[in-house]
C-alpha cells in the first residue's frame, strides 16, 4: 500500500486528510485521487507532490514509479507575506 498525505489547501479541498492505495506510479494516483474525490487533474496541478519526502520534479514527475510503503505528500504552494 502507498500512503498519501494531505496538507494545506489539498486537505481543504479534499476535505481528508489521507488515502491509501495500490499504485503503479504518481499519475495513477492523481486518477485515483480524482475520481475518489471528484476533482479534475487540473484542481491537483497547483499542488507539489513529494514521494518519499523527495519532489516529483527531482524524479521522473508523473512517470514516477510507487511501491508498497511509499508515502506520498500533497503539499499546497508556500506563500509569504
Amino acid at each position: 500500500m502507498v500512503k498519501v498525505k494531505f496538507f494545506g489547501t489539498a486537505r481543504v479541498l479534499l476535505k481528508d486528510k489521507e488515502m491509501e492505495g495500490d499504485f503503479k506510479d504518481v499519475n495513477e494516483m492523481v486518477a485515483a485521487i480524482c475520481v475518489k474525490y471528484n476533482v479534475t487533474k487540473k484542481d491537483l496541478k497547483q499542488y507539489y507532490i513529494y514521494v518519499n519526502e523527495v519532489n516529483i520534479a527531482k524524479l521522473k514527475k508523473y512517470k514516477t514509479e510507487l511501491k508498497d510503503g511509499d508515502i506520498v505528500w500533497l503539499l499546497s504552494p508556500a506563500s509569504g507575506g
